[in-house]
C-alpha cells in the first residue's frame, strides 16, 4: 500500500517538474522569438536608413550634374540656373558619418513641399523645351530623368522606412512587449515626420521659389 502510495506521489512530482520544464522552454522559446522580431525589425530599419542616405546623396550628385552640364553649355540660361541652385543649396549637404541620418529626416519636408524634386523637375522640364536654348538636349533630359526617378526612390524608401518603425514600435507596445522590454529596454523609435518636427521652419522658405512659363 506504502509503495503504490510513493509511486503515485513519485509520478505527480515527474509531472509537476516535466510541466515546470516545459514552461520554462516554452517561455523561452517565447521571449527568443519575441527577441529575433525586435531586431530584425532594427537591421531592417538600419537597412532603410543606409538606403536613404545613399539615395540622397545620389540626388545630391544628379542636381550637381545637371548644375555643371548647364554651366558648361547653356551659362547664360541664368533664371533656370539660380532655380536649380536655390534648390540643391537647400538640400540636406551634411553626409559625414551618422548625421545625414538626422539631417536627411528634413528630405520628408522637403518631398511633400510644392517645390520637391518630383514637382520641380516636370516643370524644370517643360520650362527648359518652351524657353531655353537646351529644349532639343537629350543628354540633358536623361540627367533629369536620373534625378526625378532619384526622388521617387526617397520618397518609396520614407514610406517603407517608416512602416518598419511602425512595427517595431508596436511590438514594444504590445502587451508581451511592455513586459519583456522591461527587461531588454529596447527603445522607441522616432518616425520621420516627429524627427522632422523642430526643423520644418529652417525649410519654410522652400516654397517661394518656384519656376513658371511666363
Amino acid at each position: 500500500m506504502m509503495t503504490n502510495m510513493f509511486s503515485r506521489e513519485r509520478k505527480r512530482q515527474a509531472k509537476i517538474v516535466a510541466s515546470v520544464i516545459f514552461a520554462i522552454l516554452m517561455l523561452v522559446l517565447f521571449v527568443g522569438s519575441w527577441r529575433a522580431k525586435v531586431q530584425v525589425a532594427n537591421e531592417r530599419i538600419d537597412a532603410s536608413w543606409a538606403s536613404l542616405s545613399f539615395s540622397l546623396e545620389r540626388r545630391q550628385d544628379f542636381f550637381l550634374e545637371i548644375i555643371k552640364y548647364i554651366q558648361q553649355k547653356a551659362p547664360h540660361e541664368k533664371k533656370l540656373l539660380n532655380t536649380l541652385m536655390q534648390n540643391y543649396q537647400s538640400l540636406p549637404q551634411d553626409v559625414v558619418g551618422n548625421e545625414i541620418l538626422m539631417n536627411a529626416a528634413t528630405n520628408q519636408v522637403f518631398v511633400t513641399r510644392h517645390l520637391a524634386v518630383s514637382v520641380l523637375t516636370p516643370k524644370i522640364a517643360q520650362y527648359t523645351w518652351q524657353n531655353t536654348t537646351l529644349s532639343g538636349d537629350k543628354q540633358y533630359y536623361r540627367k533629369l530623368k536620373n534625378l526625378y526617378v532619384t526622388t521617387y526612390q526617397i520618397k518609396n524608401t520614407q514610406m517603407i522606412l517608416n512602416q518598419e518603425i511602425d512595427f517595431y514600435n508596436r511590438s514594444l507596445n504590445e502587451w508581451s512587449g511592455i513586459i519583456l522590454n522591461s527587461l531588454f529596454r529596447y527603445p522607441k523609435k522616432l518616425k520621420l515626420g516627429e524627427i522632422v518636427g523642430e526643423q520644418m521652419s529652417i525649410y519654410e522658405f522652400m516654397g517661394e521659389t518656384e519656376i513658371d512659363n511666363t
